[in-house]
């Protein structure tokens, strides 16, 4: 394992050394790897929920603007409308770059697992060539 300074990457998943077996399901041509309809976490649900709620937002407050003349009414809706629209559009944003982060170390995680597995079963593969190298060299001499 690789030793840092720091503390937090030394505690990353990557780079600890764990035997835990990985089954991975599908044959990997893409067509069944991807996750069923619906299987999304929270945070994938509550952050679409919440940019589509900013854009209904942001369309109210253009709509409150829209309508009147008074420039002190226009401030208004443009001040909450802005505000409260920008921040749903930015949390929502937010939730959805960390349920994709968290999905892609998970990726990785698991793709690590099966390098380490090919390496593992590659290692011993060859034995029996390196094997017969060996028998033949001898009765060559």
């Amino acid at each position: 394992m690789l030793k840092n300074k720091n503390r937090e990457l030394n505690l990353h998943p990557l780079l600890q050394e764990t035997n835990d077996e990985i089954v991975v399901t599908g044959g990997g041509s893409g067509a069944g790897d991807a996750p069923a309809v619906g299987a999304g976490d929270r945070r994938q649900t509550l952050g679409m929920l919440l940019i589509g709620l900013g854009v209904i937002v942001l369309l109210v407050a253009w709509w409150g603007v829209s309508g009147t003349a008074d420039t002190v009414d226009q401030l208004s809706y443009i001040g909450t409308g802005l505000s409260a629209g920008a921040g749903f559009l930015v949390v929502g944003t937010v939730l959805l770059v960390a349920c994709e982060h968290t999905r892609d170390r998970q990726a990785i995680q698991e793709l690590a697992a099966q390098l380490r597995r090919l390496e593992e079963g590659l290692a011993g593969e060859f034995d029996h060539l390196d094997q017969t190298l060996r028998t033949d060299k001898l009765r060559r001499a």
